[in-house]
């Protein structure tokens, strides 16, 4: 019972890791802003995004040993890139938020994880949720996965509750701060 319990969360921490769960959520607001102007634009970003993220995690992979730089490093130049195309074509304010809500996680992140690993896990499903439902109260739905989420964390002894909690925590409040302010 107790191996099928440990292959259950890893499964379920394979499913839900962090990149794997941006993309969904940028999936799923990109589609639901379907009728948006900029649907196009935030295809192209998506998309290019996606293939720096690619590209910068193999070509680091095996260069990083530390865990965390080896996504915080990727994502930040996804960051840099994406700061660069704000200028250059129009986007949503929503995409926008989203870009500095990534921003801000990956930062924290690169500069705390070593000292306090904070569930990466936690944050970046707890951020994705809140921002979908931000976007339509439809998307709350989404939040019946975190127990799922939680659990793998504990069962795998990635994290202790606090570690778990406090993602949960920067995750809900780092974008409800910058909607708030920004929208």
């Amino acid at each position: 019972m107790k191996i099928n319990q440990i292959k259950s969360a890893k499964t379920i921490e394979k499913i839900l890791f962090p990149s794997n769960v941006l993309i969904s959520a940028a999936l799923i607001a990109i589609i639901y802003q379907y009728s948006s102007p900029y649907f196009l634009n935030h295809l192209l970003i998506f998309f290019s995004s996606l293939a720096i993220y690619v590209f910068f995690r193999r070509h680091l992979d095996k260069k990083i040993k530390n865990e965390t730089k080896k996504f915080s490093f990727p994502a930040l130049f996804v960051s840099a890139f994406i700061l660069l195309v704000l200028f250059l074509i129009p986007i949503s304010k929503e995409l926008r938020i989203a870009f500095w809500v990534l921003v801000t996680l990956t930062i924290i992140f690169h500069l705390v994880r070593d000292k306090w690993k904070i569930s990466g896990h936690s944050a970046t499903y707890a951020a994705a949720v809140t921002m979908l439902t931000i976007l339509n109260r439809y998307f709350a739905i989404f939040w019946v996965l975190l127990p799922l989420v939680i659990w793998s964390r504990l069962k795998l002894k990635r994290h202790a509750f606090w570690q778990i909690a406090a993602g949960i925590f920067l995750g809900i409040l780092i974008p409800v701060l910058f909607y708030s302010l920004l929208l």
